[in-house]
């Protein structure tokens, strides 16, 4: 697998790949290493070969396992009334209620304004949200 004398070069890269390759299937099945870490050791390869060797790496090598995405904590109803409730400025407990009533992330509340209520309609506007979309579908 390893050209003569043992030497990685430009050349032997390709011999190196398929042994990389094989070492990052034995990191996630036989050290069961999490997709994270796994990962992180494809891209400390990947770098090897773009700026040490100077040639691209194979594809199976780019290839990034998929990472499990945590799921939210889910707060119980005595929890999320005790957390409404816990301030004493009626301010800040209406930010509370609205964040949580309306799953508001934290920059959406930071934008808010009182021209973004519509009390008569009930509606709230969120302006500058996730991805800077807009429901009328204007920029």
């Amino acid at each position: 697998m390893i050209r003569e004398g043992g030497e990685l070069t430009p050349e032997s890269s390709m011999d190196w790949s398929e042994c990389f390759r094989n070492y990052l299937i034995y990191l996630r099945d036989d050290q069961k290493l999490a997709a994270n870490s796994v990962n992180q050791h494809a891209a400390s390869i990947a770098y090897f070969f773009e700026e040490v060797l100077e040639v691209q790496p194979g594809e199976d090598i780019l290839i990034r396992m998929k990472t499990d995405k945590a799921l939210p904590r889910v707060h119980s109803k005595e929890r999320i009334v005790l957390i409404i409730s816990t301030p004493s400025n009626i301010k800040h407990r209406i930010i509370l209620m609205l964040t949580y009533g309306c799953g508001l992330r934290l920059g959406e509340v930071q934008a808010l304004k009182p021209e973004h209520v519509d009390i008569e309609r009930r509606v709230l506007w969120i302006r500058k949200g996730k991805g800077k979309k807009r429901p009328d579908g204007y920029a």
